[in-house]
């Protein structure tokens, strides 16, 4: 008898564990919904500017970022370091990066645009 009643426990807390699951998805899917409709709409929606038409070739070259090698980012982070350590973890932790290892070498540019600027400031 011990048993039945343990099983009648476990299969009313597994039921409660289900109800609150499809709770959750029926909240999400709403969400989706809603994501979705707001993206139509605004795909949809009179009145958005035309693209602009590609600008010329030079004025693209001259607007890209400097392509950054690990060992520059690395003397831009060393100078910000000398002055404040928690400042580079910091701005290592917004690119998701642990250390100039891990960082991803797309965001290189950026980093020294930001290490620079916290630098001048």
């Amino acid at each position: 008898m011990k048993n039945t009643g343990n099983l009648s426990e476990i299969l009313g807390n597994s039921m409660v564990v289900v109800n609150d699951m499809i709770e959750a998805s029926e909240k999400v899917r709403g969400a989706l919904e809603k994501a979705l409709k707001i993206i139509s709409e605004t795909e949809d929606s009179p009145g958005q500017p035309e693209p602009e038409p590609p600008k010329k070739e030079a004025k693209k070259k001259a607007e890209e970022p400097k392509a950054y090698t690990k060992e520059e980012v690395r003397k831009t982070l060393a100078a910000l370091a000398a002055e404040n350590r928690a400042q580079v973890k910091a701005l290592l932790n917004l690119y998701r990066a642990d250390n100039l290892s891990s960082l991803d070498p797309e965001h290189y540019a950026a980093v020294v645009a930001d290490a620079e600027a916290m630098l001048n400031a």
